[in-house]
């Protein structure tokens, strides 16, 4: 959500609130609570000018797999037999490293990411609309049902 945030509006940070007023009751245990107002102003142009179900979509995907390389993300865009080549293609394209992690993505990284994803999807209509857990789930219906088959056989 930062990352859509810092993407779509600037944040500034107002003050800081009075932090007595979300301190826990007497008989709650002790919790230390940061407290400020935000103020969020939308941009009249947004730094990244894609879609914005298009650019949520490359967000949350690069950020699924948070702790691993970006690849690793970005590759769930793209169906099982063309990952490798579509990934590479894409992080090569964008000029993104594609050993950096999530958190190391740059706005201008997230706008290149997405630049050229919406090219590809462009070139194939049916990307946009693909979704890797709809591919997890036929894989595994698939293979409950050969491992159903196998069993009536042997019976």
């Amino acid at each position: 959500m930062d990352v859509i945030t810092e993407l779509m509006q600037p944040t500034d940070f107002s003050s800081n609130a009075n932090v007595a007023s979300y301190l826990p009751r007497e008989d709650e245990t002790e919790v230390h609570v940061d407290v400020g107002v935000v103020h969020f102003t939308p941009l009249t142009q947004p730094k990244i000018e894609q879609p914005f179900k298009l650019v949520e979509k490359v967000v949350q995907h690069v950020f699924q797999f948070r702790r691993k390389y970006c690849h690793r993300g970005l590759g769930m865009l793209f169906p099982e037999a063309q990952r490798l080549e579509r990934t590479g293609q894409l992080l090569q394209l964008a000029d993104v490293d594609p050993t950096l992690r999530p958190c190391q993505l740059s706005v201008s990284h997230f706008k290149s990411l997405c630049d050229v994803y919406r090219r590809m999807c462009d070139e194939d209509p049916h990307l946009f609309a693909y979704n890797f857990r709809e591919e997890l789930k036929k894989n595994k219906r698939a293979g409950q049902e050969r491992e159903a088959d196998r069993e009536s056989r042997s019976l």
